[in-house]
């Protein structure tokens, strides 16, 4: 309550949403969905097809964005995000980047 950390929310969630905006185009990204600062980034064959599932490209990345700096995991070939709400502008833009790097380390 002291630090207004629901009230700082909305200027947040804009922000990663025009990051996940970028992160979208990425060729091996299929899907993102978020409400408020929970995300899903959901990667693919850049054909836009599925991995198979027994790869387990999901956390191979989430594996590789270990050594970026964020602990995150899979639910299949969709990579989770979700922060404290008392995350910072510049950690959220960190770990997103994370996760691109994590997804370029895995799949080129």
């Amino acid at each position: 309550r002291d630090e207004h950390t629901l009230e700082s929310l909305q200027p947040k969630i804009g922000f990663l949403r025009a990051l996940l905006g970028d992160v979208a185009r990425h060729r091996h990204v299929r899907d993102v969905r978020h409400c408020g600062l929970i995300s899903g980034i959901e990667v693919g064959n850049s054909d836009g097809a599925p991995f198979v599932w027994s790869e387990r490209t999901g956390g191979r990345i989430c594996e590789a964005a270990r050594h970026h700096g964020l602990l995150t995991r899979p639910v299949l070939d969709a990579i989770v995000f979700m922060p404290p709400l008392c995350i910072t502008e510049p950690q959220i833009e960190s770990g997103v980047a994370a996760i691109v790097r994590a997804i370029d380390d895995v799949l080129g």
